[in-house]
């Protein structure tokens, strides 16, 4: 008798029942996040659909491919992400570690205008001011909404 075990590689973050958890490539919860596994630094998935298994992995499935991209892609970039938000089908929401405004990418083409944007984010901020979102998922443009200032803000 030959017993084979494959050990499963975590490849992303996830936020499952109120904890963060080590997943696979293929969107299967391994263990949850802390003690040695405190050595993995990705971002953390969210939104996920966790009464739907299916949907579930399919979600975590799409992150692990997009943190794959973007450390293959734009490593620094990669560093920055804090939070994937995975909960709608038409797009990505990264959160970024310092804060700033939401960059959306397009679920089938995380590469979409990501180059553009990279140039023009220093003077978007620089110029704007944090922005509510920066939207990439448009063929050759960038859609940026500024944040509009509550009343308190206004001092009404």
């Amino acid at each position: 008798m030959f017993c084979a075990i494959e050990e499963r590689v975590p490849r992303g973050l996830a936020l499952l029942r109120d904890r963060v958890w080590l997943v696979d490539g293929e969107g299967v919860p391994i263990d949850p996040y802390g003690g040695q596994a405190q050595s993995y630094s990705f971002p953390i998935f969210t939104g996920i659909d966790e009464r739907n298994s299916g949907r579930m992995r399919a979600q975590i499935r799409r992150g692990v491919a997009l943190v794959a991209y973007l450390q293959g892609a734009y490593p620094a970039l990669a560093k920055e992400i804090s939070e994937v938000d995975l909960r709608r089908e038409d797009r990505l929401d990264l959160r970024m570690n310092k804060g700033g405004a939401t960059v959306r990418l397009d679920p089938g083409d995380f590469g979409e205008n990501l180059d553009r944007y990279l140039t023009l984010r220093d003077y978007l901020a620089t110029d704007f001011g944090d922005g509510a979102y920066v939207d990439l998922r448009f063929k050759d443009r960038i859609a940026f909404r500024p944040l509009v200032a509550s009343n308190a803000d206004k001092g009404d």
